[in-house]
């Protein structure tokens, strides 16, 4: 089983917000609460752990994958098919994506 908390300071340790806020900056990429203005680091670094925290629960409640986004993030909680527990977490910052199903 993945420990949570260990898992979720990895990220956070290891994720490039920086590289986020300037991608975001470069944009003139805003959110509904950030006054007009890119979002701070620390909004960055705030939102991408309430989804890490979020996905995770989720993932663990409904013994499936789980995935959640907002802002240009996306959480994924990922869960073993046979324990059912949650063997990964992954944080992502999306400018753009597609996907088609036939």
């Amino acid at each position: 089983m993945l420990n949570k908390q260990k898992a979720i300071d990895n990220i956070i340790e290891n994720f490039n917000w920086e590289k986020v806020y300037n991608a975001m900056y470069a944009l003139g990429w805003t959110w509904h609460d950030s006054e007009g203005e890119t979002p701070t680091t620390g909004m960055l670094f705030r939102c991408g752990v309430d989804l890490l925290h979020d996905a995770y629960d989720r993932a663990e409640q409904q013994k499936e994958n789980c995935s959640t986004a907002t802002g240009g993030f996306r959480a994924t909680a990922l869960v073993d098919d046979e324990t059912k527990e949650v063997i990964e977490l992954r944080l992502a910052f999306e400018v753009t994506n597609w996907s088609s199903y036939d």
